[in-house]
């Protein structure tokens, strides 16, 4: 079992969206990382649910630029469904 790191100042969020969110996913990233005192401690690990690559490319730059960590997962957003 492994245990919890109480001194790993790592941040860890993730979301869900498509290109018709890609906006407000900036918008969160953006507010994160500048309320953040260690930027680049927190790690953004989007699932990509049909985001087109220019998009895809803003976001991460976005983010990159203030100096956060970005992952995409791509998923099939009928997985997603209920």
């Amino acid at each position: 079992m492994e245990h919890l790191n109480l001194t790993d100042k790592k941040i860890h969020i993730s979301a869900a969206t498509d290109s018709n969110y890609a906006q407000h996913i900036c918008v969160l990233a953006t507010s994160v990382l500048c309320n953040s005192k260690e930027p680049g401690n927190i790690f953004f690990h989007i699932l990509d649910c049909g985001i087109k690559k220019a998009e895809k490319n803003l976001i991460a730059d976005n983010i990159r630029g203030f100096s956060g960590n970005v992952h995409f997962l791509e998923v099939d957003a009928h997985q997603l469904s209920a």
